[in-house]
């Protein structure tokens, strides 16, 4: 079991500490599980990651982005809603947002998307939560 998981992708960086050397998953979303779709009239926007506790059942879904959190919300929401049965399928207690960015200088705190987002994990998905820091973002569990 590994002690940190890290994400990267562009030089952006999420880690996830993992002192209780829980087994983790990580999962390759867009373009991995969901590989680019050609249409662009049916296409979702996805996020980049999501990683698995496998003993306490409970995922969290990553993306990394240079400054646009507006997008960074949008994919995490249409994975949300792409993968939900999945995830109640497999018996996924709670699920986390978390979005690593290049900057946060411009990050709306209290943006209309960024609500709904924080409302939709804390009463549909088991209390999660969302969190949005500068590479390289550093979370444990």
């Amino acid at each position: 079991m590994r002690s940190e998981v890290v994400c990267k992708e562009n030089r952006i960086q999420y880690k996830l500490k993992n002192s209780q050397k829980h087994e983790i998953a990580k999962i390759k979303v867009d373009g991995g599980v969901f590989p680019p779709v050609a249409s662009k009239t049916h296409e979702h926007k996805k996020c980049d990651f999501l990683l698995v506790n496998c003993d306490q059942l409970f995922g969290i879904l990553v993306e990394l982005k240079g400054t646009d959190c507006s997008t960074a919300i949008k994919q995490i929401t249409d994975t949300l809603d792409l993968i939900k049965n999945t995830l109640i399928q497999h018996q996924l207690m709670q699920v986390h947002a978390r979005v690593a960015m290049r900057s946060t200088k411009h990050v709306d705190k209290v943006s209309n998307e960024r609500m709904k987002l924080d409302r939709k994990l804390k009463t549909g998905f088991g209390g999660g939560s969302l969190k949005i820091a500068k590479s390289p973002f550093i979370d444990s569990m």
